[in-house]
């Protein structure tokens, strides 16, 4: 009897410390919700801006993918965009339909992204990058280029 009745008593101390925990629960998912949704419309508002300038621009997903990196990796100003014409002209005149499946064209590429780094900061010194991280560019570059291009 006295096993039942500590059982009994045990049971109900449980239900109510779950009846405490269970509103806390909930109110904390809420709330990791509501934080998730905030950056889900914050994310697809970014998105939208995106594919809007980029029909406002006129520009492919790969000129635009490396005038992002431009911006945010070498220079900030409007020497970006002729940096990144500079580049684009570049891979351009390498590439052609399946050249993707040639690693050789990718080293040429990847190598006149370089040289034209090279040369666009000797020309102007005030670029954010450093001579160390041209082959780091240029692999994040090789990215979007073999993707895009």
């Amino acid at each position: 009897m006295k096993n039942t009745i500590r059982s009994k008593q045990r049971w109900a101390i449980s239900w109510r410390r779950i009846r405490t925990c269970i509103p806390a629960f909930f109110d904390q998912k809420d709330q990791e919700t509501q934080d998730t949704l905030e950056r889900l419309k914050k994310l697809t508002g970014d998105l939208n801006d995106a594919i809007k300038q980029e029909t406002t621009i006129g520009v492919s997903k790969g000129e635009m993918a490396i005038r992002q990196m431009v911006q945010d990796n070498v220079v900030k100003d409007e020497k970006g965009g002729e940096l990144v014409a500079r580049l684009v002209d570049c891979i351009s005149k390498v590439v052609f339909p399946g050249w993707q499946k040639q690693t050789s064209v990718a080293r040429t590429i990847k190598r006149d992204i370089i040289l034209e780094l090279a040369k666009f900061s000797q020309e102007n010194p005030d670029v954010n990058i450093s001579p160390d991280d041209f082959s780091t560019f240029s692999q994040e570059v090789m990215k979007y280029v073999e993707k895009h291009f």
